[in-house]
């Protein structure tokens, strides 16, 4: 499992654990449930002096000392980040599988038991992973990929040795004495230090594997499955399962695409298990394999795959990977999204939540591709990839973007035949539309009316073939002068005001729309970041004092906001303030912003999944970004500060008000309050003509 920060890694209803009944058709991602954790609750700040006073001074070196408070104040402050990122399950059904499972694998050891904590993380990469203080994390990507319940019993284990033997504070004393060239590292050149690092880092692992096996033998569970678990980790970057993609599903009569759109010999799936691993956190799988072979021996005769429950296994299993296609989604990873709707669409069964994702997907993937073409991050190179879904790749690498859209549109209009209450669906269609012949440069009178009309030679039946996409759309009057309003009716550009001034030291730049005005603000905790760079290059961040001036520009919000007439909702909280209820909340429009990120400048419709209880005529949301940084130079220190204030409205994901600024010089809370002074007034005021 991979390293993150401070820690080591790694029916459309059914009951769940006799209680709770799933429906399948309206799924609603996984949430977090009951009392909120003390973890999530806890104090960086506290834990950090905690940690800080109980340090053994009485033989350790200066050096050492020093580099344990600052690993504590590093790993508490970055834990604390993370857990309240928004991407974090508690009391949810994946984690209480945890839980059952490690009840199982220590069931000899309750005091370890008790000193373990775990969670479960949004996020579609096969990985798990360990802290200092016992906290363990699963991705919910896992879930979808293992085989059984013994294989997550086997990378607990794994994760729990990484804690029992103290590798994530080890791990970070030894990369320090790396970086100095303490005792023999001294002796190395720098390309034998580094290789030095990442073999510490593997020898680390290898000694989880086997500290993992000495827990996980005296288990319940089978014992031939480890072998299995490296495999399914090596295989990790593939889709969960995979199937024929045959463009014929997607033909209709004279609307068939060129024969050489589809791949009828696909690449093998091969992984090396030998790759080069000398500048790798993890051995490679075939020296793991090797070495938990010789701890194993002749003991795989006996166990089971499951203890905890089969039934819950599956259950599970299939709610990680309805999860996981909201979280694709998410990452704008849209062509991702819809193979991954199709698995589940071939393994489960349809449904309303697949269709609704199906839709998402396509739309997503056609509005990026129109706007930005065909990236390898939108669309994965077909020869990058294995087995049967190189087809579909391989599909989506040759449509245009024209093609695309067409084919998009076409999809989303057979869903609208099969829910033809949700009007969503519309939305989406309409806009696609408007992009083909907006943005795409594409006549309505490119598409035919019937099956009858004739392309001509067999040349242009493969070029324009997309001329039968809406044969019996075209037909409709109605339908084709829609096409032809967005032809002629140009969309009327918002009015802005703008404003951008530069003197010897700052830059200011302001842009808003000018009928803005808001009344009130929904904001996440504004942001302060202080960032100390050494002249040795390496930078490191001032969490004492990025927390003492935060709390100064939350107050200064507060009471500026007020004097504006502004009113302004925290949904993020600090951390004592939180409740289930909040942190849920709050997760939510993490999510909505992450998708806001990510579309940049594409203009998109608001997927209405997120937050959608919450729309109004008047729904604002607002961001401020503090950074200070500071540059100890050999001659004397350079002072740089940067400040940031977006707001979105939240029913259209538009931009409405937009302020940055730059200075060289030093920060200061006077200069911190006037900029927040400024901005507000700039806000509220009427910049009507």
């Amino acid at each position: 499992m991979k390293q993150i920060l401070f820690i080591f890694s790694l029916s459309f209803t059914i009951p769940l654990f006799g209680q709770e009944i799933i429906d399948f058709n309206n799924f609603h991602p996984t949430r977090c449930r009951h009392s909120i954790p003390n973890d999530l609750t806890a104090s960086a700040k506290k834990n950090y002096e905690k940690n800080a006073s109980l340090i053994d001074e009485s033989e350790k070196g200066k050096n050492r000392k020093k580099d344990e408070k600052e690993f504590y104040l590093q790993n508490n402050f970055s834990i604390q980040d993370f857990l309240l990122s928004g991407q974090i399950l508690y009391n949810d059904t994946f984690t209480n599988y945890i839980q059952k499972i490690a009840n199982v694998l220590l069931q000899e050891n309750p005091v370890l038991r008790a000193k373990l904590r775990f969670y479960c993380v949004r996020n579609t990469e096969v990985n798990a992973f360990a802290t200092q203080e016992g906290i363990i994390f699963f991705n919910v990507g896992l879930f979808a990929q293992v085989k059984n319940e013994a294989q997550i019993a086997f990378i607990l284990a794994h994760e729990i040795s990484h804690y029992t033997e103290g590798h994530v504070l080890q791990g970070f004393l030894e990369t320090k004495k790396i970086m100095r060239g303490e005792n023999y590292y001294g002796f190395m050149d720098y390309y034998s230090r580094v290789r030095s690092f990442f073999r510490y880092s593997r020898d680390s692992e290898l000694e989880a594997d086997q500290k993992g096996w000495d827990l996980f033998k005296k288990s319940p569970y089978s014992k031939s499955i480890v072998s299995s678990v490296f495999d399914m980790l090596l295989y990790s970057y593939t889709h969960f399962d995979s199937f024929n993609f045959d463009i014929k599903n997607y033909e209709e009569k004279k609307y068939k695409f060129p024969s050489n759109y589809q791949l009828n010999q696909t690449t093998p799936l091969v992984a090396d298990e030998n790759r080069d691993d000398n500048f790798s956190t993890h051995p490679n799988v075939r020296d793991r394999k090797k070495k938990i072979r010789v701890e194993i021996g002749s003991d795989t005769l006996h166990g089971k795959d499951f203890v905890v429950s089969k039934n819950d296994f599956y259950s599970i299993q299939k709610i990680a990977r309805y999860d996981m296609a909201r979280y694709y989604i998410t990452q704008a990873n849209f062509a991702d999204a819809y193979y991954h709707a199709l698995l589940i669409e071939k393994i489960y069964g349809g449904g309303f939540y697949i269709d609704k994702i199906k839709a998402i997907a396509l739309y997503g993937l056609a509005k990026y591709v129109a706007v930005e073409g065909k990236k390898d991050y939108l669309i994965l190179p077909y020869d990058k990839v294995q087995s049967l879904p190189q087809q579909y790749y391989y599909f989506l690498s040759n449509l245009s973007q024209k093609e695309l859209t067409i084919f998009a549109a076409r999809e989303i209009q057979k869903l609208m035949v099969k829910h033809p209450d949700y009007k969503f669906l519309a939305k989406l269609e309409d806009d696609l539309l408007k992009t083909l012949i907006e943005d795409l440069k594409t006549k309505p009178e490119e598409f035919y009316s019937s099956w009858q009309s004739n392309i001509g030679d067999d040349k242009d039946k493969n070029a324009n073939y997309y001329r039968y996409a809406f044969v019996d759309k075209m037909s409709n009057p109605q339908w084709f002068q829609k096409m032809q309003s967005f032809e002629m009716n140009k969309e009327t550009k918002q009015k802005y005001f703008t404003s951008n001034s530069r003197d010897k030291n700052s830059q200011t730049f302001v842009q808003k729309i000018k009928q803005f005005s808001p009344n009130n603000l929904t904001m996440f905790l504004p942001a302060f970041q202080q960032v100390v760079t050494t002249f040795s290059g390496s930078s490191n961040i001032a969490y004492m004092e990025s927390l003492q001036e935060r709390n100064y520009i939350i107050t200064q919000v507060n009471t500026i906001s007020k004097l504006n007439k502004v009113a302004v909702d925290f949904v993020e909280k600090t951390p004592e303030n939180y409740t289930t209820e909040s942190y849920n909340t709050y997760s939510e429009y993490i999510n909505w912003l992450t998708e806001q990120k990510y579309s940049k400048n594409i203009k998109m419709i608001a997927f209405d999944d997120y937050l959608s209880d919450t729309a109004s005529t008047e729904n604002y949301f607002g961001l401020i970004e503090f950074e200070s940084k500071q540059d100890k130079l050999l001659v004397k220190n350079q002072h740089f500060w940067k400040y940031k204030f977006i707001i979105y409205n939240r029913n259209n994901n538009q931009m409405v008000y937009n302020q940055s600024f730059k200075s060289s010089k030093k920060y200061s809370q006077k200069k911190a309050k006037k900029i927040l002074n400024s901005s507000f007034k700039t806000i509220t005021k009427n910049h009507q003509d």
